[in-house]
Order: C-alpha cells, then sequence, then structure tokens
C-alpha cells in the first residue's frame, strides 16, 4: 500500500507525516499540488528525492484522514454522513461566521 511510504516520528519534523523519512512534509508536498497548483515535475524539483509513488502516497494519506473524520477540527462538532442529514433540518457550517444551511435529501445538497 503506497501510504506505507508516509512516516510519522514523533523526534523528527515536531511530529508531522514526512514522506520515507526524509524532511520533506506530507502537508508541504500536498499544498504545492493542489493550492499552488504546480506540476509534478516542479513538485519534484522543489523537493529533491521524492519518486513519483511518493505523490500518489500523499493524496491517499490526505483522502485517508478526510474519510475518517469523525469530527471538525476546528469547531469540535461532529461531521455527520449524508445518510445521518435529516431532510429539512437546518445545519450550521464550520466557522462561527458560517451560514446556517437547510439539508435538501432529494438533491443531495445544503440550500442557504
Amino acid at each position: 500500500m503506497c501510504i506505507s511510504r508516509i512516516t510519522i516520528d514523533l523526534g523528527k519534523m515536531n511530529g508531522q507525516p514526512c514522506i520515507r523519512n526524509l524532511p520533506i512534509k506530507v502537508w508541504d508536498v500536498y499544498r504545492d499540488l493542489t493550492f499552488h497548483g504546480l506540476a509534478e515535475d516542479e513538485v519534484f524539483q522543489k523537493h529533491h528525492g521524492l519518486e513519483p509513488e511518493d505523490i500518489a502516497a500523499v493524496f491517499s494519506y490526505a483522502l485517508n484522514l478526510i474519510k475518517n473524520r469523525t469530527h471538525d477540527e476546528f469547531t469540535g462538532r461532529p461531521i455527520l454522513p449524508k445518510d445521518k442529514l435529516e431532510h429539512g433540518q437546518y445545519y450550521k457550517g464550520r466557522c462561527r461566521n458560517a451560514t446556517i444551511a437547510r439539508w435538501n435529501s432529494n438533491r443531495q445538497c445544503f440550500f442557504s
């Protein structure tokens, strides 16, 4: 499994997940690819020692964390799966100024 390429050592890099014990944080690579829009070739140039399998491991690791969350990391509220949301019920977003929106189970989306 490619997630095995991700290592966490509490004594290194402040316990942040790294790639194959290299001093390359998973989240640095993830941000470069998703938020900064760098191509994989640019990421390989920026972070020496990366291999193509490492990119797949970064995305697998992030997806695994997202899918297995039970509570919002900012608000502490439970994250409900779609099948647990009630039609017509209002739910609050993640930040304190978030919009309150109503769940529509027919369309499987929120309306504010």
